[in-house]
């Protein structure tokens, strides 16, 4: 099951390498929601839109950021407060990153 998934990623990310254009463009995709989110949290945009939904997402959002809070490895990597969502995005982009130096690197032989 777990090969099935990453080869299904590898082949929706970069075409197993044979696109280097895909992965930078969800980079810059993955970035600006990225972006939207934190600027929507911050600026109480979902709270005023949906007040239970927002209420019940922050109290999730507590509950996934307080594990992630002790680790003092990550502290540098993730965002105050948005700390499980950083994680989330962090492994998104790195994935994304490693698919763009594949690409690149078998362009770059031919």
């Amino acid at each position: 099951v777990q090969e099935k998934f990453i080869f299904w990623i590898n082949d929706k990310i970069s075409s197993f390498g044979q696109s280097f254009a895909k992965p930078i463009i969800l980079i810059v995709i993955f970035y600006i929601l990225y972006g939207l989110i934190i600027y929507a949290n911050e600026n109480h945009l979902l709270m005023n839109i949906f007040p239970t939904l927002s209420e019940s997402l922050s109290t999730m959002m507590h509950w996934l950021n307080y594990p992630l809070r002790n680790f003092k490895s990550l502290e540098k990597l993730l965002k105050e407060h948005y700390e499980f969502m950083s994680l989330i995005f962090d492994i998104i982009f790195s994935v994304l990153i490693w698919q763009t130096i594949v690409a690149v690197k078998r362009h770059t032989k031919r």
